[in-house]
Order: C-alpha cells, then structure tokens, then sequence
C-alpha cells in the first residue's frame, strides 16, 4: 500500500474531514458565464470601497468563490466581518461537490450592503463549519 494511501485511510479513521482548498475569493461588480464555453468573466474586480459618508449602503457586489478537493453536499457559509470582528451579515446554503478534482465556482450576488463605519472588512468563507478561505476589503470616506 502506498504511503499516501494509507495517510488518507488514517485521517479519515480519526473522524476527522478534510476541508476543501479554496482556490480563489474575489470582490468585483459583475459576473458573466459565457453561453458556450461556460467560462466565467469577472469584471470590475475591487479591494476597497470610497464612500461619501458613513453608514453606507453599497447597491450591488459579486463574491467569487472557487473552491476544490472535496466530494458530497455540506453547507458553505460567506461571513462579513467589520474591523472589531463583528459578523455584519451571512449568507449560508448547500453546496454539492461530485467529483475530488472538479471546482465548484460559486457566484453571491450582494445587494444593499451596508458597512457601519470605515475600516478594513474581512469577508470569510465556511465550509462546514471550517474556515476554509478570507480576504480583506478596505472600506472608507471619500476625502474632499
């Protein structure tokens, strides 16, 4: 028996499992899947916000998620942290993965989120119950 084999067989006889591989988190205005090839297009990618004033509400973002390794349906969970570590909002639901090696790419269209003051905001993904991927998004006032 393989070395690799038998180091799989082992954690999974602990209980214990293994998480995905996020491959990527991206912030950006739009998502297109092209009709025929099936590709993906992220447009207008962004890591900060400049607003006139504060609370804010911002009217429309897409969060890409690309995800791997991994086999079956759990639940993913998209967390938005303001910078005391506060959960501001969540977003939850199913996800199935069919095959180890495929990638699930999971578009979450935000609509009229609403960030309290200025700071930097972290945006994290779950996968059952595991932390799983993050990245941070700067939000601030518009300077005259």
């Amino acid at each position: 028996m393989e070395p690799k084999l038998l180091y799989f067989f082992t954690m999974l006889k602990k209980g214990s499992r293994l998480a995905p591989i996020c491959q990527a988190i991206v912030v950006c205005d739009n998502i297109i899947r092209e009709e025929n090839t099936h590709k993906l297009s992220l447009m207008g990618l962004f890591n900060s916000i400049t607003v006139p004033s504060f609370p804010t509400r911002h009217a429309r973002m897409h969060v890409f998620v690309s995800l791997t390794n991994y086999i079956g349906e759990t639940e993913g969970k998209l967390k938005f942290i303001d910078p005391e570590g506060n959960t501001i909002a969540e977003i939850q639901g199913p996800i199935t993965f069919n095959d180890k090696l495929a990638t699930v790419e999971l578009n979450i269209i935000i609509n009229g989120m609403v960030f309290p003051k200025p700071g930097v905001y972290t945006i994290e993904f779950l996968v059952a119950h595991q932390l799983v991927g993050s990245r941070k998004i700067q939000v601030m006032e518009r300077k005259t």
